[in-house]
């Protein structure tokens, strides 16, 4: 349950052309991005394609730590 306004991000953080996002404890952050498969690749409308964030904390990679997102076809 949300239980505060929508916020905005910061004027220069939009419209932005880099892959790194500030989200701050007890947020949530919604990333609208396009992203490109091999040529050729089989993909329905609808279809989620699941994948984890990439992180360089050895810690979180041993221990399933990385937040998993879905890729929607």
């Amino acid at each position: 349950m949300f239980t505060g306004p929508r916020l905005t991000p910061p004027a220069n953080e939009r419209p932005a052309f880099k892959d790194t996002v500030k989200s701050m404890p007890g947020e949530v952050t919604r990333v609208i991005m396009s992203f490109d498969l091999p040529s050729g690749t089989p993909v329905r409308r609808g279809e989620k394609l699941r994948y984890v964030f990439h992180c360089h904390i050895f810690e979180h990679e041993d221990n399933d730590m990385m937040r998993p997102y879905d890729v929607v076809g």
